[in-house]
């Protein structure tokens, strides 16, 4: 995974979900993506959890941890794939 596919999802999604930059849906999703995890004691864990589910709605497969959500590589590219329809960088 690049940058340029992060932050391209990163991007499709903030989009996708309506959320502008004083919400709380937009600076959790900011800070999943920046710090590649959501711990519970950083957010309220039910906004969170909300959050994740609506990711899960629109295919982007983040995983749940016991204390925070978490996003691969993985995900990231299968979203930048399936979804955003565009082909990512091989892996080296």
């Amino acid at each position: 995974m690049t940058t340029n596919e992060k932050n391209a999802v990163e991007k499709h999604l903030l989009r996708v979900v309506g959320a502008n930059p004083t919400t709380l849906k937009y600076k959790m999703l900011k800070k999943l993506f920046d710090d590649g995890e959501l711990a519970f004691v950083d957010v309220d864990r039910d906004d969170a959890i909300a959050l994740r589910k609506e990711l899960w709605f629109m295919h982007f497969e983040c995983q749940m941890q016991l204390n925070k959500i978490l996003i691969t590589d993985d995900a990231v590219v299968k979203y930048y794939e399936t979804v955003l329809g565009l082909k990512a960088e091989p892996i080296e």
